[in-house]
């Protein structure tokens, strides 16, 4: 962790993975400037406060890139609310965009898929009926 070669520090977060440390291994990963691995570290938790606290990160230090990256990255554990405002807040609605369209798109699939699922069970209590 204190090592001065980063691939050292680079394997002291991978252990912390291992251990199921994820915080520490994402902290050591920022300070180190491993983006990409802490992006993956945050995924592979499956803790949604731990990958929005990255993003808020990535806007701190100005890396917007980072952020639009780790929208990619962390997707299923991002919440669309927080994703939102954090963004407009920011002014960097066109990071966010990309995101915006798929969850919307699995949203309407969902919704499609009820209305679907709907209108048979509908049709069928009707022809119970008859």
């Amino acid at each position: 962790e204190k090592h001065e070669l980063i691939e050292f520090r680079r394997i002291a977060a991978y252990l912390f993975k291992g251990n199921n440390r994820w915080k520490q291994s994402v902290e050591l990963c920022k300070k180190d400037s491993l983006y990409k691995d802490a992006m993956q570290y945050a995924s592979e938790s499956k803790d949604t406060e731990l990958a929005e606290e990255l993003l808020q990160w990535f806007l701190q230090e100005e890396k917007r890139e980072c952020f639009g990256a780790c929208l990619f990255t962390c997707y299923d554990l991002l919440r669309p609310d927080v994703v939102l405002e954090t963004a407009w807040r920011h002014n960097i609605m066109d990071f966010a965009m990309p995101y915006f369209i798929q969850v919307m798109k699995e949203y309407l699939t969902k919704v499609d898929a009820i209305k679907e699922k709907v209108k048979v069970d509908s049709l069928t209590s009707l022809s119970l009926e008859d």
